[in-house]
């Protein structure tokens, strides 16, 4: 199979994973808030906030073994690829225990250390947040317990998920974490119904953890790189590389928890935990879009860290400059109806009174427009093992996005919305800017033509978008999904041309046209990458 076939299957299967999980959310969101209240989803979305920075456990592990997997792989060295998978497995079981241990004791103690620091939270904090910890700390109790299950199957399941992306197989992962979205899913229907709270969906978040780890591993087990799990690759010298890698990967790791959880956190001791709800409601649709990026860039990011370990300058360049074109013209529609139809969509999803909802989603998609260049950056900084800078630019950016929204929330008073606003001006800065630019340097690419090639082609795209998207808005009527659903059509259907004709180059231009046929013919021959 040519590698635009391959590229192009890799796109179909993520987005029909991106496309899953959004009905999921649709469907399931409004359902969840529904049956545990504004209140307790608020508690909800904050313990998942407090557990998750339990994943720091790993030290950075996680990032450095899918960058030594796809770096033995360019070199076509299989010994030192077996080596990185059992060293980090081995790793992984000692982490696991310790977090099991953690949260039981946290589940443990975690009354008798909210009684001993009432005082202090009462004096400092939103007191709604204090009596609704205190209301909530029984099933607190259980739920942390559970919370850890899930974080320590998490790390063994990134593995093997590293080792399918790395295979180019990322139609199999998809399809493994559709089947555990299935699971977690239709578990949580049922929980639910029965009267269950958020005990009951850290158990089956837990469920859905020990199948995703299972349906990960026999997918790659079956079609990822050939690999063996034996002690004789259990080596302390490639532990230690990949420890040594990770621990920088560990301070952008915690630096990423405080962009990711920390906001959640902030409003819920600040402004308490309905107010929690209103900002995860935004934050949810802002996350999507930002995964999709991800998700569109991750199917060139292998080859561009496997580039980099064969020292294939060109390569490096032709895949960020392409890459990033290629997810612009994904994601630039969706972008601009978030923007444009956000408010609109989230009352028709969960109901009127969610005007904050719908400012928070306005104002984190404002940095998700620069945001495409940054993906393809880090994968290039990550493959030539520029690790430090990584680490300090989103440790720079994790600070300047908790001072700000600390001082947005308390000395201007801006409520949600300056936590929003808290957190997309550094990361327009240093993540949108700063990084693609250095990433540029670093592999001897010129700034000002990588650019020229991606930016010139995008921003007037995407200010064509939001004007169609404006003027549909202004001109057609709403209040009712069908109404919605004609909007969007008209926009997709409006935005194609503009796709093919400025935002891709010639060569991304006859790579889509290409795999357009094939999916209209798929007995016609595939051309080369060379050839499209």
């Amino acid at each position: 199979m040519s590698k635009l076939s391959v590229y192009s299957r890799n796109a179909l299967y993520t987005w029909g994973g991106y496309g899953a999980n959004l009905i999921v959310l649709m469907l399931m969101s409004p359902f969840v808030v529904r049956c545990l209240g504004d209140r307790a989803y608020g508690v909800w979305t904050m313990l998942m906030g407090l557990a998750g920075y339990l994943g720091l456990a790993e030290l950075g592990v996680r990032v450095s073994t899918g960058r030594f997997i796809n770096y033995h792989l360019g070199r076509g060295d299989k010994e030192a690829f077996n080596r990185v998978i059992v060293s980090s497995l081995a790793f992984y079981l000692v982490v696991a225990v310790a977090v099991l241990v953690i949260t039981g004791l946290l589940g443990w103690l975690g009354p008798a250390l909210l009684e001993g620091c009432s005082p202090w939270l009462v004096h400092w904090l939103s007191p709604r947040m204090v009596q609704a910890a205190r209301d909530m700390m029984p099933a607190a109790r259980k739920v942390l317990p559970l919370l850890g299950v899930n974080i320590a199957l998490s790390f063994f399941a990134a593995t093997f998920g590293q080792i399918l992306q790395a295979g180019d197989r990322f139609d199999l992962l998809t399809l493994a974490d559709l089947g555990t979205l299935a699971v977690r899913a239709g578990l949580t229907v049922l929980v639910l119904a029965a009267g269950g709270g958020f005990v009951a969906l850290a158990a089956v978040n837990a469920l859905a953890a020990a199948v995703g780890l299972v349906l990960r591993l026999a997918a790659a087990r079956w079609r990822g790189p050939a690999f063996v799990v034996s002690m004789r690759y259990l080596c302390r010298k490639t532990l230690g590389e990949v420890m040594r890698f990770g621990g920088w990967s560990f301070f952008s790791n915690t630096a990423n928890l405080l962009i990711n959880y920390t906001d959640t956190i902030v409003i819920g001791l600040l402004l308490g935990p309905e107010c929690v709800t209103a900002y995860a409601i935004g934050l949810l649709l802002a996350e999507h879009g930002r995964r999709l990026l991800f998700e569109s860039m991750n199917i060139i990011s292998p080859d561009i860290m496997k580039a980099a370990g064969r020292k294939d300058q060109a390569a490096m360049h032709r895949l960020m400059i392409s890459g990033t074109r290629a997810a612009v013209a994904l994601a630039l529609p969706l972008l601009a109806g978030f923007l444009i139809f956000g408010g609109e969509f989230i009352h028709l999803w969960m109901g009127p009174n969610r005007q904050t909802s719908a400012r928070v989603l306005s104002i984190l998609t404002l940095s998700l427009f620069g945001g495409m260049a940054s993906r393809p950056a880090i994968a290039a900084l990550s493959g030539l093992g520029c690790v430090r800078f990584l680490a300090a630019e989103t440790i720079a950016e994790g600070l300047a996005n908790l001072a700000l929204s600390v001082l947005l929330v308390q000395a201007v008073h801006w409520g949600v919305e300056g936590v929003a606003i808290g957190t997309v001006i550094p990361m327009i800065l240093i993540n949108n800017l700063l990084v693609p630019a250095v990433a540029c340097r670093r592999m001897g690419l010129g700034v000002g033509r990588y650019f020229a090639a991606t930016a010139a082609r995008w921003l007037p795209a995407a200010a064509v978008t939001v004007g169609l998207a404006f003027l549909i808005r202004a001109v057609l009527p709403g209040g009712s999904w069908v109404a919605f659903a004609a909007k969007v059509a008209i926009l997709l259907a409006a935005y194609m041309p503009l796709a093919l004709g400025v935002v891709l180059g010639r060569q991304e231009r006859a790579g889509v046209l290409a795999a357009a046929g094939r999916l209209a013919w798929p007995h016609r021959r595939a051309l080369p990458l060379e050839e499209a």
